[in-house]
């Protein structure tokens, strides 16, 4: 189960570059190099939160980690890579999370036996399947990118995701007081909220 554990984090690490990647359009920099970096990117935010306890530091150090790979490739100015940092950030997290919640009930519901180890190897499942879809889409995604940063629509979305990206926070179990609350009080409406927001900026862009 630790495997599949630490395998589903390198290849969320790997799923959030990529897509990243493809957004910004630096198509040229190897695959390998991503793989590398998801592995030291688990392994910082590994350490990150288990000394300071925030577990709300994995979308922020997500996102700086995009930004300052987005800057040292000369990805585009500063505001459309900390625009593409969030979006892809958001859209890779709320697709896997809804798509692994669906693949799990569904699971539940079928006549297969249940062990400890499903839900570790049902998450690399979808991860697996997301990144084969990433891949096989990946010219639509780079006309995708290529289209929102000359587009009317970059400022208003940047503002969806913006707030989008605070949700991402408060539903993310997070450890501040003032998160937390807000966790409590509003989380599953946040989660319908960010879930519906992102679908509708899916089907925008």
């Amino acid at each position: 189960m630790l495997f599949y554990n630490l395998l589903a984090f390198v290849l969320v690490g790997f799923g959030h570059f990529y897509l990243f990647q493809l957004l910004v359009g630096t198509t040229q920099i190897p695959k390998r190099f991503y793989a590398l970096l998801s592995i030291l990117f688990t392994v910082l935010l590994v350490i990150i939160i288990s000394y300071s306890g925030l577990v709300e530091l994995n979308v922020f150090a997500l996102i700086g980690f995009l930004v300052i790979l987005g800057l040292l490739t000369k990805a585009g100015n500063l505001p459309q890579i900390i625009y593409f940092a969030m979006l892809s950030t958001v859209l890779f997290t709320v697709i896997k999370n809804g798509l692994l919640t669906l693949t799990y009930y569904a699971y539940l519901d079928s006549p297969f036996p249940y062990y400890s180890w499903t839900p570790s190897v049902l998450h690399v499942v979808v991860l697996a399947v997301i990144l084969v879809v990433m891949y096989i889409t990946r010219n639509k995604i780079q006309l995708t990118g290529h289209y929102l940063r000359n587009s009317k629509l970059f400022f208003p979305t940047f503002v969806i995701v913006a707030i989008c990206t605070v949700f991402l926070l408060i539903i993310n179990f997070p450890t501040m007081h003032v998160l937390t609350n807000l966790q409590e009080l509003y989380g599953e409406q946040l989660y319908m909220g960010i879930t519906v927001i992102s679908i509708v900026l899916m089907l925008i862009i």
